[in-house]
């Protein structure tokens, strides 16, 4: 029915009294903004149902008749309305607002290369505060990575945009850019992924330090990474196998180990541990563990209800037979989104210091 690039994120809904398909689909190519389209049963008259504005996501009442949309961009919140699609009546239901006097700088949208030359991969660069371009700055990179679920998603409210803004305040970089398996617009370069995660991930990001460091205004010696979950295993990954790249990196809720994440999500990508072993050990941040060179904060709450915090436990202790130094913070009875107030509040006051303390040329006292 819908030929061309893209892919389909979503089937959204099937209306037999109006003969149309409706779906979210991401574009061929360029930053990723999710649109809503429909087509008809028949192939035919496919359009867009809204304006291009901003990245979109939905979900329709039966029969398609009502559609609950969020809309949103890079330094505004969701926006949440119904359509009547019939007479295309709107109701604003809620309408997500900053706090006063936050002022928020959008990001600059890029495309860099790739490790391999002829695909070029989305990444977006905030400047710190007052930028000098004849200064060289230290550079703080997120990544989350994981298949077929991007970072960076083009004219999207992103909460993390806030802790981007405190850190360029601080005087770095915020650096991030989707590899190649993260992307949603490319079921071949998924698919490279297929019984070796973290390989495809680290040559991506390592392109990207490649790219930093020619830019005049960038320390090269001074990057740093980080990610939560899936990010924090990649963050792993990258720090042990390839330990002269990054000088620190913080890992939260890392898994370590793929034999001990659950089997619907590791078994689609890397099949089963009887099937793949080399996979498996190759993929293992615990087997690496004692190629760490970089500084490393390790970030877990013991009562994660995803990524068992069995993942952190046992890096700790190959860390320690390999006497290698790190850093811990701990949550008790926290789960894997480590919510709460004073808990967020304690992580990023954390995360700050480690970052000031270990990129920053002269860290605060």
């Amino acid at each position: 029915l819908t030929p061309g690039p893209g892919n389909i994120a979503h089937l959204l809904a099937v209306s037999v009294r109006t003969k149309r398909v409706y779906y979210l689909i991401s574009p061929g190519s360029g930053p990723r903004i999710n649109r809503i389209e429909s087509v008809s049963f028949d192939g035919r008259n496919r359009h867009r149902m809204f304006p291009a504005r901003d990245s979109e996501n939905a979900v329709f009442s039966p029969h398609a008749r009502y559609l609950l949309l969020t809309q949103s961009g890079p330094t505004h919140p969701p926006v949440l309305t119904i359509h009547a699609l019939k007479g295309r009546t709107d109701w604003v239901l809620a309408r997500g607002r900053l706090p006063a006097g936050l002022n928020l700088a959008p990001p600059h949208f890029l495309r860099i290369p790739s490790a391999d030359p002829q695909i070029r991969i989305n990444a977006e660069m905030f400047y710190p505060e007052h930028f000098n371009p004849h200064r060289r700055y230290p550079v703080v990179m997120y990544q989350y990575g994981g298949p077929d679920v991007p970072a960076l998603i083009s004219r999207t409210w992103n909460p993390w945009i806030v802790y981007d803004e405190r850190l360029t305040c601080e005087g770095f970089i915020v650096f991030e850019a989707d590899n190649r398996v993260a992307s949603t617009y490319s079921h071949t370069q998924q698919a490279l992924v297929k019984y070796h995660l973290g390989r495809i991930e680290l040559a991506d990001q390592r392109a990207a330090v490649t790219w930093l460091r020619k830019r005049p205004y960038v320390d090269g010696r001074r990057i740093g990474i980080w990610g939560w979950s899936y990010g924090g295993y990649m963050t792993l990954y990258e720090l042990t196998h390839d330990p002269a790249v990054w000088h620190a990196g913080i890992a939260v809720a890392p898994v370590t180990r793929w034999q001990d994440y659950d089997s619907i999500y590791t078994e689609r990508y890397m099949g089963t541990p009887e099937t793949n072993p080399h996979g498996y050990q190759a993929s293992s941040d615990v087997r690496s563990a004692a190629r760490l060179r970089a500084h490393l904060l390790l970030v877990a709450g013991t009562g994660d209800d995803n990524v068992h915090w069995q993942n952190t436990l046992q890096f700790i202790q190959a860390l320690i037979r390999a006497d290698r130094p790190y850093r811990l913070l701990i949550f008790p009875n926290n789960t894997h989104v480590l919510s709460g107030h004073r808990t967020r509040l304690e992580l990023f006051r954390t995360m700050n210091r480690f970052w000031e303390e270990t990129l920053l040329p002269h860290p605060r006292s």
